[in-house]
């Protein structure tokens, strides 16, 4: 073969590589920006639950306040052990 038949396979084959290797990189692409979308809208729910978990613990500490309430007290209540009855 002569060089200018082995110079138009080389590019041919070239162009088919570079093809193929485009459609993977897009297709990855479009899987990360996927990935990326949804981690956005974990994030943006973990915003409004902290938020909320926040608002809980103020509430719980002003009434704790308010109440005077030892938090010993509170913690012992869910570890007290329960009575079992007889029926």
């Amino acid at each position: 073969m002569d060089a200018l038949a082995k110079a138009d396979i080389f590019f041919f084959i070239t162009a088919i590589a570079v093809v193929v290797i485009s459609v993977v990189f897009v297709v990855a692409l479009v899987y990360v920006i996927r990935i990326l979308h949804r981690v956005d809208k974990i994030s943006e729910r973990f915003k409004q639950e902290s938020g909320a978990v926040l608002d809980d613990v103020a509430a719980f500490r002003a009434h704790v306040k308010a109440k005077g309430v030892s938090v010993d007290h509170f913690i012992s209540r869910f570890f007290k052990k329960k009575r079992k009855t007889n029926h």
